[in-house]
């Protein structure tokens, strides 16, 4: 069946579905927009849309204005830099995630959302209301990935970060993990099966006043740099801001530096002091609770770095050139019931 447009009895535009045949899966029956020369004569079709997927074609680049589509499509400055989320009262199909009234469901849809609409050299901020955010099996609750813009900082409830819940537990699932420039994360509980927080890529993660439950001993793990990624535990705002880290349950590892990533707990220059508080509630390392590998570094900064409660499994783990830096202190220094004996395997170092 098809629609045709005529002048002085000749064709000039039709309208159709083609004869592709339908075999289920909204496939065949395919729109087509056809045109025809001053004869009446066919031309081509410039324009097609496949049923199934939506996906339209054009036969030549399509303009606007007169210009070249593409060239008219740019990406706008965002309209505020504060977006919202609340995972029992939003949605992520009406709300607009202007608002706190108006918010967004979930991390990723907003993550996702501002990312493909703006350009931003600054900082955009992502304020989750308190509430439990539940992960089905096999989903990460938030992945950052490149973007136009500059910098991140997702936020919580850095005062009380149980209040902020993401329930990360489900078969193979994970927490929070970034490939992009800057990300700050700020006041999160994360139960985790896989890893809660995770620079990944040459990506720079700063975790502040987070909480990690580990329930995998084979599989978790807390704080993690992968693939040259940096992730910094320590304050987020400036100035002398201390940072309070709770790990319980059940973990691999703590902290993991792996494939030339680096972990940089607490950190003090001659502007910035930003000491770290690790509350652990019992929790248990299968491998340790701090372990480089594959070139990783993991550096505790002098004097700013505190300990309270306690751990069982071994303190640290080093190989294949992971480097575990505490500026000289004891083998002791770390969280643990279990303190290493050297000589270290395969280049790993403890100093």
């Amino acid at each position: 069946m098809s629609t045709i447009v005529y002048s002085a009895n000749l064709a000039r535009w039709s309208v159709c579905a083609n004869s592709d045949a339908e075999t289920g899966s909204n496939t065949g029956s395919n729109f087509i927009l056809s045109r025809y020369n001053d004869a009446g004569v066919f031309i081509d079709n410039p324009l097609t849309i496949n049923r199934a997927t939506g996906i339209v074609n054009f036969s030549n680049p399509p303009t606007v204005a007169g210009g070249p589509y593409l060239q008219t499509i740019t990406l706008v400055f965002p309209p505020q830099t504060t977006y919202y989320v609340d995972f029992n009262a939003g949605s992520d199909l009406t709300g607009d995630g202007l608002t706190s009234s108006t918010p967004w469901r979930s991390l990723q849809h907003a993550i996702n959302t501002v990312s493909s609409r703006y350009v931003y050299s600054g900082l955009i901020t992502i304020q989750c209301a308190n509430g439990t955010y539940t992960c089905a099996p096999e989903e990460m609750a938030c992945e950052i990935g490149p973007s136009q813009i500059a910098e991140w900082k997702i936020t919580g409830n850095p005062t009380n970060p149980s209040y902020c819940y993401i329930d990360a537990s489900a078969v193979g699932a994970r927490g929070f993990s970034s490939t992009h420039g800057f990300v700050l994360i700020d006041g999160f509980q994360v139960k985790v099966y896989y890893e809660a927080y995770v620079a990944n890529t040459g990506s720079l993660v700063i975790v502040s006043n987070c909480n990690a439950i580990g329930t995998q001993p084979l599989q978790s793990a807390a704080f993690v740099a992968y693939a040259n990624g940096q992730l910094c535990l320590q304050g987020v705002d400036g100035g002398t801001v201390l940072s309070t880290l709770t790990m319980s349950g059940s973990f691999l590892c703590g902290i993991l530096a792996s494939e030339a990533g680096f972990v940089q707990v607490g950190w003090n220059d001659v502007s910035v002091a930003s000491p770290v508080n690790f509350v652990l509630s019992s929790p248990s390392f299968t491998t340790a609770f701090a372990q480089a590998q594959s070139n990783g570094f993991i550096a505790f900064q002098p004097g700013m770095v505190s300990f309270y409660g306690a751990a069982t499994g071994p303190k640290f783990f080093v190989s294949s050139n992971g480097v575990v830096g505490t500026n000289g202190q004891s083998t002791g220094y770390l969280p643990g019931s279990v303190t290493p004996v050297g000589p270290w395997s395969t280049g790993g170092q403890y100093v």
